[in-house]
C-alpha cells in the first residue's frame, strides 16, 4: 500500500507550477516538502490529496486514481489539515465528531463518538470537550483538527504548514504527535518552511525548485548534498547527526532565524 505520483504536472489552468513529478510514498514514514516561496509547495500537496485535479499525469492509491474518486471515497484514502484554522462558534467535541460526517449515511452512533473520544484522548484534549473552538488556543484547534481527521481514519494525512501559527513549545509538542502518528501504518506528508523542524522530524525531505523535484533524501543527505546553499542559499554548519540540529546561516555569514 502506497501513494503514488506518476508522471505528475500540478498547475491551474494553463499554469504548470510543479512538472514531471515522480515519487512513492510508504506507511510510517513522516515526508516533508520544502522549497522557496511560490515554489509550488501547497499546490502539489494538494494534487498528491486529489482535491486539485493534476494537468498531467495521475495521483494512485491503492491502484486507484484519486482524482476520479468521489468526494467520499477520496476521504476515506486521504485526509488534509491546512494552518490558521478558524475560531469556530462549536464545542470541540462536536468538531472532532465532523470526522465522521463523510462516510455517514444516516445519524452519528456511539462507535463514532468512541472514535471521538479516543482521537481527543489520542491528541490531548479530552479537558476541552465541553469549550468552544474560539475559545482555546491555537496549537489546541490544530490538536483539534488532527483529532477530527483521525475519526475520518484516513491513511493518507496532509498537513500544509500545521504549525504556522503556534510558538516555538508548541511548535514541537505537534511534530511530536505528528510522528507518533507513524506507527499507526499511516503516510504523512507535510509543507513546512521551518527547516529546524524539518532536520528534526522529517524521514524524508523532499525540495521543490525550478517547478520539478530538485531533492528527495533523508536529512543527512540533504546536508551532505549542500542543497541548502543551491536552493535557499544558506549554510548549514555543526550539523549533529544524534539530535539532528544545525545552525544555519546566509551565504554572507549571518545567522539566520531559523
Amino acid at each position: 500500500m502506497e501513494l503514488e505520483a506518476r508522471d505528475l504536472t500540478c498547475g491551474y489552468g494553463r499554469r504548470r507550477i510543479v512538472e514531471d513529478f515522480d515519487y512513492s510514498f510508504e506507511p510510517g514514514k513522516l515526508y516533508i516538502i520544502l522549497g522557496k516561496n511560490g515554489s509550488g509547495k501547497s499546490t502539489l500537496l494538494d494534487t498528491l490529496g486529489g482535491w486539485l485535479p493534476p494537468i498531467d499525469g495521475s495521483v494512485q492509491f491503492d491502484d486507484m486514481n484519486l482524482s476520479h474518486l468521489k468526494p467520499s471515497a477520496r476521504a476515506a484514502c486521504t485526509g488534509r489539515i491546512a494552518a490558521g484554522l478558524e475560531k469556530l462558534d462549536l464545542r470541540v467535541d462536536r468538531f472532532v465528531l465532523l470526522g465522521a460526517y463523510s462516510r455517514k449515511k444516516g445519524p452519528y452512533t456511539g462507535q463514532d463518538e468512541a472514535l471521538r473520544d479516543q482521537a481527543m484522548e489520542q491528541m490531548g484534549i479530552a479537558h476541552l470537550a465541553d469549550r468552544r473552538m474560539d475559545e482555546i488556543s491555537a496549537g489546541e484547534r490544530q490538536k483539534a483538527a488532527i483529532a477530527q481527521i483521525l475519526v475520518q481514519n484516513p491513511v493518507c494525512l496532509f498537513l500544509d504548514e500545521p504549525g504556522s501559527n503556534l510558538d516555538p513549545e508548541a511548535r514541537f509538542e505537534l511534530m511530536d504527535l505528528l510522528v507518533s502518528l507513524r506507527a499507526e501504518n499511516r503516510i504523512l506528508i507535510a509543507v513546512l518552511h521551518d527547516l529546524d523542524l524539518a532536520l528534526r522530524y522529517g524521514d524524508e525531505l523532499l525540495v521543490l525548485a525550478d517547478h520539478h523535484l530538485y531533492f528527495h533524501g533523508t536529512p543527512e543527505e540533504l546536508i551532505d548534498q549542500e542543497i541548502l546553499d543551491d536552493v535557499f542559499t544558506i549554510i548549514a554548519r555543526d550539523y549533529d547527526p544524534d539530535t539532528r540540529t544545525a545552525r544555519f546561516f546566509r551565504k554572507n555569514g549571518q545567522r539566520t532565524g531559523k
